[in-house]
């Protein structure tokens, strides 16, 4: 599984992909924060594994920030979901 090392945190990582991947079904997306740019990201590689091309899941919107580095705007986000279905 694609971790990110200089979070120092890979085994709490892979656990919580592990649970993204085993509830999928579940799960329809979870929104994050703090990345430079807002964007939707998806995974298919099975965390236990390590194989791609399985079910999607990690299904991300992550909310932008505001960072000196990228020269963007600061912003922000809103969504609304229906909660009868």
């Amino acid at each position: 599984m694609e971790t990110y090392p200089n979070w120092r945190e890979d085994n709490y990582q892979l656990e919580v992909f592990k649970m993204m991947y085993d509830y999928s079904d579940k799960i329809i997306f979870h929104a994050t924060g703090h990345d430079h740019l807002g964007d939707f990201r998806y995974s298919d590689k099975n965390p236990y594994t390590n194989e791609k091309g399985g079910k999607n899941y990690l299904n991300k919107i992550i909310f932008p920030s505001i960072t000196p580095t990228s020269y963007t705007n600061p912003t922000y986000s809103t969504f609304t979901y229906d909660t009868d279905t």
